[in-house]
């Protein structure tokens, strides 16, 4: 690692760079604001001698923010040295971002991944902070060799008419060769360029809001229209997967696959935020690739406007993100029913969320401290959004009404009635004169804010209206529906302009990206889809599993693992990585369980067409159809030499096949209603069944006769499970227990209580030690199997689960769940 020394008030630093962890919230030492400025900082060479700072990244091509003075008069190609020490030749174009302010873009290629600089706030900026100047002088004979420094001072003034943009006045000492650096704050954030400067120790920069706030217009340059660079906002530059501290001290290793889509969030024209059942990820749009991952439960959200701050609602609570550095900030608490709705105001120091317990309560977002409650609704609060200056917040609600408030005072300002069922969305125009409200009853309302006069109605959907949006320019509403559509309305007239259609399921979310060109939509098919606005056409999707995951299977070496979900596909895993290896697609109804053969090479799929398939793992390829079972297949397993497989239908039957041949082998009949679940002993001469008759049945898997049934359970048999020793069955029952059953004797052991909702899955870890339990209470629950107490609970998924399976070492735990995610826990004791 280079060394650092200070002299003069200055930080040497080598230009070569060393990879650096994030820093923390708050200050950072003068050395650490070193680090993290030698990893963005870069010198301009060849055409001049100055400096800049790496901000942005699209595909391979990086952009360079410096001083427009600095290449102005340039008659050669600008090198750009990065901090690794290799010179890039720079692409020609230079783009001018703001007439008469000294500031230039220029960009080059490359496949190596830089650090980008994070933006800072240069509006909070005060006389006497502490700043930091980066740049690399020119060479002298003394210092033959350019090499970055960082130098430390003070802010000592501001221009109040700033010349080519120079506001910030600074007395660090700086040189020849470093304008067009970034000045960087106490954070390590950048808040301005540095560009003017003399040995007295007077210096300027522009801030960086100048830059940031520029109109998103084309600057001629050089006889050419050159199209200026998107604001990247602070998520843009976070990278890597970040999960909620809580889940990680209940052992939670992974999650596999997004979940069902919630809320969608454009950043800008290449970055969105999907929010979904399993957390947030920001997608760029152009790749399809997700540039981090948050892995919080979750059923909506919002982005502050700076791009700083994540808020995630769950249940009663919500979860405040800092998106520079990917770390929980805090929780709030205080909604006494499930929280549906979250925003944060304009300027981001305050958070509105409306709830169950009927009330809209404001959060000060720096100390999550409630700031206050708004009451008066009388039913749940489903939506809330604030005004564009902040003053006011709208709330709609399942009382049929839209109600104003004045957010300095809490006072309710006008209640907007029209609606005849409850208001699902609202949202004010750009300008904050018309509010636009979705319903229940199937229409959309245009509403003027300072009368409360109902405008118009806009009616064409054909079920409820879940989200509604207006374009930057408030042209243009769209509006997601129940009815699986995304209309777009024009709303000077109220005449719907077109019909998005290709979801097939409900639309959950619609949100603009911020030119206005492309429409993002998320449904409950767990899809992500991007409009063209002017025309309707679908651009593209983004996908993982498209609904819920009803079973799961760990390989017999456990390291892949097997998901069976309702959009009529299975997905193999790669357990360590968490990358979806393939797709198995055949069938043509919901997959409702998956097994791998005893040496890993086959899996088997029950569906609701009917049918159990055969696959070869290693290629994804079907070998065979079992067909014979007049009603849905809802369970599959393999005996032990994996020569047989067993299936429990909603034809009431079991049926026992030959796997190399895939011949119906028999049938094994006595249950009163639907197999929901198939188990072989693990000496393979016994087979148990759990069924809606609420009973368990042994049978004789040689002979296909009924050894014994296990009664007491008081409700439809979920699952059942041996022991590893064969000794002790588990059922899992629709009346929230766990029972252990003696398999010899078929006296029942004990009941395990906890679960607050039916038991959909049991599994026993490979010592026979502990037992698993998924319920449609939305958790997993740990067990001891020697004396019924519960061990842990594991809290992830916001929807039931479905299915528990334990890996071969009895390390892991994977569960399945209605909300679309398979999730990885580490339980070995």
């Amino acid at each position: 690692m280079p060394k650092l020394s200070q002299k003069s008030g200055l930080l040497v630093v080598a230009v070569l760079a060393v990879a650096l962890g994030v820093g923390g919230c708050g200050r950072l030492s003068s050395e650490n604001v070193a680090k993290k400025a030698r990893e963005v900082t870069v010198m301009v060479d060849g055409c001049a001698a100055g400096s800049g700072m790496i901000y942005r990244r699209q595909g391979n091509t990086y952009y360079v923010l410096t001083a427009h003075h600095v290449v102005r008069n340039a008659q050669d190609t600008c090198l750009i040295i990065t901090p690794n020490g290799i010179r890039h030749r720079a692409n020609r174009e230079v783009t001018v971002p703001l007439a008469d302010v000294d500031l230039a873009v220029l960009t080059f290629t490359s496949e190596n991944d830089y650090k980008l600089a994070r933006w800072g706030n240069s509006d909070r900026v005060a006389v006497g902070q502490t700043v930091y100047v980066a740049g690399a002088p020119v060479a002298t004979q003394a210092v033959p060799r350019r090499t970055v420094i960082i130098s430390d001072g003070k802010i000592i003034g501001k221009v109040s008419q700033p010349n080519e943009g120079y506001s910030f006045i600074y007395n660090n000492i700086t040189q020849p060769g470093m304008s067009g650096g970034p000045v960087f704050n106490d954070r390590g954030r950048v808040i301005g360029v540095h560009g003017r400067g003399d040995k007295t120790g007077r210096n300027l920069a522009i801030p960086i809001a100048t830059f940031l706030e520029r109109p998103q217009s084309a600057i001629a340059q050089g006889g050419q229209i050159v199209e200026s660079p998107p604001q990247i906002q602070e998520a843009a530059n976070l990278r890597g997967d970040f999960t909620l501290p809580a889940l990680q001290q209940q052992g939670m290793i992974k999650r596999l696959g997004q979940g069902g889509v919630r809320q969608v969030i454009p950043l800008n024209q290449e970055l969105m935020v999907v929010i979904a059942g399993g957390g947030a990820s920001l997608f760029n749009l152009a790749t399809g690739e997700a540039v981090w991952e948050i892995d919080c439960p979750a059923l909506g959200g919002a982005v502050s406007a700076d791009g700083q701050l994540l808020a995630l609602r769950s249940n009663k609570d919500i979860y405040l993100w800092d998106l520079s550095t990917g770390q929980l900030l805090r929780q709030l608490t205080g909604h006494t029913r499930d929280v549906r709705s979250v925003s944060f105001s304009p300027d981001g120091q305050t958070l509105a969320s409306g709830s169950g317990d009927n009330t809209v309560r404001l959060w000060d977002v720096a100390t999550g401290r409630e700031l206050r409650q708004l009451t008066g609704h009388t039913d749940w609060v489903w939506s809330v959004s604030f005004s564009p200056d902040g003053q006011t917040l709208a709330s709609g609600s399942g009382d049929n009404t839209v109600r104003l408030w004045d957010v300095a005072t809490g006072r309710e300002l006008r209640q907007l009635t029209g609606h005849t069922e409850s208001v699902w969305s609202v949202r004010l125009s750009p300008d904050g004169q018309t509010l636009a409200s979705g319903s229940w009853d199937k229409t959309v309302r245009l509403w003027d804010v300072a009368t409360g006069r109902e405008l118009r109605q806009l009616t064409g959907h054909t079920s409820t209206v879940w989200s509604v949006s207006f374009s930057p320019d408030g042209q243009t509403l769209a509006s997601g529906s129940s009815d699986n559509t995304v209309r777009l309305w024009d709303v000077a007239t109220g005449r719907e302009l077109r019909q998005l259609t290709g979801h097939t399921d409900w639309v959950w979310s619609v949100s603009f990206s911020p030119d206005g060109q492309t429409l993002a939509s998320g449904s409950g098919d767990n899809t992500v889809r991007l409009w063209d606005v002017a025309t309707g056409r679908e651009l593209r999707q983004l996908t993982g599993h498209t609904s819920w995951v009803e079973s799961v299977s760990f390989s017999p070496d456990g390291q892949t693992l097997a998901s069976g979900s309702h959009d009529n596909t299975v997905r193999l895993w790669d357990v360590a990585t968490g990358r979806e290896l393939r797709q198995l697609t055949g069938h043509t109804d919901w997959v409702l369980s998956v097994r791998f053969s005893p040496d890993g090479q086959t899996l088997a799929s029950g569906s609701y067409d009917n049918t159990v398939r055969l696959w070869d793992v290693a290629t994804g390829r079907p070998l065979r159809q079992l067909t014979g079972h007049t009603d849905w297949v809802l369970s599959v397993r393999f005996s032990p030499d994996g020569q047989t497989l067993a299936s429990g239908s909603d034809d009431n039957t079991v049926r026992l096949w030959d796997v190399p041949t895939g011949r119906e082998l028999r049938q094994l009949t006595g249950h009163t209603n639907s197999v929901n679940s198939v188990r072989f002993s693990p000496d393979g001469q016994t087979l148990a069944s759990g069924s809606w008759d609420n009973t368990v049945r042994l049978w004789d898997v040689a002979t296909g006769r009924e050894l014994r049934q296990l009664t007491g359970d008081t409700n439809w048999v979920r699952s059942v499970s041996f022991s590893p020793d064969g000794q002790t069955l588990a059922s899992g029952s629709y009346d929230n227990i766990v029972r252990l059953w003696d398999v010899a004797t078929g006296r029942e052991l004990r009941q395990l209580t906890g679960h607050t909702s039916s038991v959909n899955s049991v599994s026993f870890s490979s010592d026979g030690q502990t037992l698993a339990s998924g319920s449609w209470d939305n958790t997993v629950r740990l067990w001891d199997v020697a004396t019924g107490r519960e061990l842990r609970q594991l809290t992830g998924h916001t929807s039931t689960v479905y299915s528990v399976s334990f890996s071969p070492d009895g390390q892991t735990l994977a569960s399945g769940s209605d909300d679309g995610v398979v999730r990885l826990w580490r339980v070995g004791f």
